[in-house]
């Protein structure tokens, strides 16, 4: 992971939490959930992002990070599988 997206670091426990839009943070929830699909060696981070994405996070800026989350062979089918539900809505 680059040390600039390492700023998130801190706030992916926010992730275990349900997103609500009209929640005040320090971050846009989208490069959260980039960081966060970008985890390496652990589907935990990737899965609860796909959940904020499935509850509201704007995804339009992150069709290429849910392709290669898609072709990631290394991920879970499951959400591999959701990864490309969202992407193709």
């Amino acid at each position: 992971m680059s040390t600039t997206s390492d700023r998130m670091l801190p706030f992916l426990v926010d992730l275990e939490s349900s997103y609500l839009p009209d929640v005040d943070r320090r971050y846009d929830p989208v490069d959260l959930v980039a960081y966060a699909l970008a985890w390496p060696g652990s589907d935990y981070w990737p899965a609860l992002a796909l959940g904020w994405l499935e509850q509201g996070v704007a995804r339009d800026s992150l069709g290429d990070r849910l392709l290669a989350f898609e072709n990631d062979k290394n991920r879970s089918r499951a959400l591999r599988l959701r990864a490309r539900r969202l992407r193709n809505r």
